[in-house]
């Protein structure tokens, strides 16, 4: 099988040559990340930075975010590891996702066969991780609502079609 590790900086799409045939197309696939809220710890502690607008006053809150989230954290770009785990108790086509050395959880099992197909078959141009959400206050014409949420996390696979 096909998983990739890169550390130093994220995959980017290969140089293509001049003569790229017109009808090559790329396609970009989402992939939802399980079990994140068991590792929110290491995620902030790993790949967050305190967003300074969360620290804001009520009234500047209102002047500058009407109508907006102000997330506590603003997360750093991950670059995905992907490991397959075919001894786990739950899931032997189980696939964890790590980056840095971290898990940040486990594509959802209904997706796992369809990743493994565009790992092996198909040209897989990018690779990221998004990490996202967590709690945020909400900035309305009523006030400031202080909301306690999960954080969320997203495989981003570019690859080109077949």
């Amino acid at each position: 099988m096909l998983f990739f590790k890169k550390k130093e900086k994220p995959v980017e799409a290969p140089k293509q040559p001049v003569a790229e045939p017109i009808n090559q197309t790329r396609k970009v696939e989402k992939f939802n990340i399980a079990g994140t809220s068991f590792r929110e710890a290491d995620i902030i502690k790993n790949f967050a930075e305190a967003n300074d607008d969360y620290k804001l006053t009520a009234k500047q809150l209102k002047e500058d975010f009407e109508g907006e989230r102000v997330y506590k954290y603003d997360f750093l770009t991950a670059v995905p590891e992907l490991r397959p785990e075919p001894d786990n108790e739950y899931d032997p086509n189980a696939i964890a996702v790590y980056s840095d050395g971290i898990q940040i959880g486990y594509v959802k099992k209904g997706s796992t066969a369809h990743l493994r197909n565009v790992l092996e078959n198909r040209k897989v141009v990018s690779m990221k991780l998004n990490i996202t959400g967590g709690d945020y206050k909400y900035v309305s014409d009523d006030g400031i609502d202080k909301v306690e949420s999960n954080i969320h996390a997203d495989l981003v696979i570019t690859h080109e079609e077949k």
